[in-house]
């Protein structure tokens, strides 16, 4: 890791190739404080010898407490892990995306009997992750007003703030998505493909399936972090059909709330059911960053070359499958200063450090190993 300034805004990226979390390190707002933390999505590693990377290196980095923790969606590969941290540090706030529930539970723990197999055993360990989480939060939600813990629709302007520095300036957190009309079918739909499989009508696992797997994308929490003129697009696992509603919002747009940005995190693994021409047209080449998804082999190299060519940099977290399938598509940074004609990829990088200033400028850069982490 690089050493860098108490007055740098740090996104740290995480994505060896299954799973995903990011770590906003908030710079100091006045002389001898501390950095303040936060942390959107987790994973655990899938190894025998299984563990947290985000919680690792905050662990290592002495972090005590997080300024908030945001779980975008309940995939298992963007939030296993989380009762771990909630366990292991203190959060201040708590957000979620507004259409998970009790009966998005009931969901994953039917659907862990009906199903056979791998899908199976995935859905009950969902189940319970989510159900350790909900039980772990919940002393934190009797402590927490409206404003802590929160389900997020819709565009929010500044759900957080940090604490103005001596020049007025501060980051500001803002939430793009989900869309109130988005997480209202969304309910609707699951409490009739509930009814259905209760009613054990013929064919009625297949909507189960569905909307616990990629509808739960249209769901995604996208957020906004803003920092002077330095501004972060986290997009989650937003789906194209998100994108759409983020587009169109009049909040939004009212707001005057643009979605260029300086970094983007790109959406679900860089997929083509993510990719919204309009909305990469408006982030107006930022440097983009993708966390791969091995089981489902994205990002495709028809994607990568699109996202290329509309983005100041790409970069890949992880490790690919057969890095020979994406020969001069992306390179991805091995160390300061040097990159590869070809992209190549390693098992010890699992993410990306990156430091800008108020200005919108990168100023510091380092990958990210599971050495940092253990």
């Amino acid at each position: 890791m690089s050493a860098t300034g108490d007055d740098l805004l740090g996104v740290h990226v995480f994505g060896p190739g299954w799973g995903e979390s990011i770590l906003l390190e908030i710079p100091c707002s006045r002389e001898g404080e501390n950095k303040r933390w936060a942390i959107i999505d987790c994973f655990r590693t899938r190894e025998k010898k299984s563990y947290v990377p985000p919680l690792g290196y905050l662990h290592k980095r002495g972090v005590r407490s997080l300024a908030f923790a945001c779980r975008t969606h309940a995939h298992e590969d963007h939030c296993r892990g989380f009762s771990e941290v909630i366990k292991g540090i203190n959060i201040d706030r708590w957000w979620e995306n507004a259409g998970f529930s009790d009966r998005l539970c009931a969901g994953y723990y039917r659907l862990s009997f009906f199903n056979t197999g791998a899908r199976d055993h995935r859905a009950r360990n969902l189940y319970e992750e989510l159900l350790r989480q909900r039980v772990l939060l919940r002393p934190h939600r009797h402590g927490m007003d409206s404003s802590r813990f929160r389900k997020l629709t819709g565009y929010h302007r500044a759900i957080w703030c940090s604490t103005s520095d001596a020049d007025g300036l501060q980051v500001v957190v803002s939430a793009l998505a989900p869309h109130s009309a988005t997480v209202s079918d969304y309910e609707t739909a699951l409490a009739q493909a509930l009814e259905r499989l209760d009613a054990e009508e013929e064919g009625s696992l297949e909507p189960i399936n569905v909307l616990l797997g990629r509808r739960q994308n249209d769901l995604s929490v996208v957020l906004l972090a803003t920092f002077g003129e330095t501004r972060l697009i986290l997009g989650g696992d937003a789906s194209k059909e998100a994108w759409d509603e983020i587009l169109k919002d009049g909040d939004r747009i009212a707001d005057n709330a643009p979605l260029a940005c300086n970094l983007l995190k790109v959406s679900h693994h860089g997929s083509g059911s993510s990719y919204s021409e309009q909305a990469w047209c408006e982030h107006d080449k930022p440097v983009a960053i993708i966390t791969p998804f091995e089981s489902n082999r994205l990002p495709k190299p028809k994607m990568l070359g699109i996202f290329k060519k509309l983005s100041e940099r790409l970069e890949v977290t992880g490790q690919m499958d057969d890095p020979r399938t994406l020969p001069d598509v992306v390179s991805l940074r091995i160390q300061m200063g040097a990159y590869g004609a070809r992209p190549v990829f390693t098992e010890r990088i699992i993410g990306f450090s990156m430091y800008f200033d108020s200005a919108g400028k990168l100023r510091d850069e380092a990958v990210i190993t599971h050495e940092d982490c253990r």
